[in-house]
């Protein structure tokens, strides 16, 4: 089994990606983190509705383009 390994660093963007091609929820979504709850979860708040969330860690994956906060 292949693992995938991102730094995740509090205020931070991030997109969404969970690896189960089966966890639609808020796939594809870009975030920031604002508190890391332990190694499993992060809350974050979600750029497009402004709500936040509580997300596995393994699901998020590096953003690389520039976005206007």
């Amino acid at each position: 089994m292949d693992t995938f390994k991102t730094t995740i660093e509090v205020h931070g963007y991030y997109l969404i990606n969970p690896r189960n091609p089966r966890c639609q929820k808020h796939r594809g979504r870009i975030c920031k983190v604002l508190k890391i709850i332990d190694t499993n979860y992060v809350k974050v708040k979600l750029l497009d509705t402004k709500r936040t969330a509580t997300v596995k860690a393994s699901d998020l994956t590096d953003f690389e383009d520039d976005i206007d906060v």
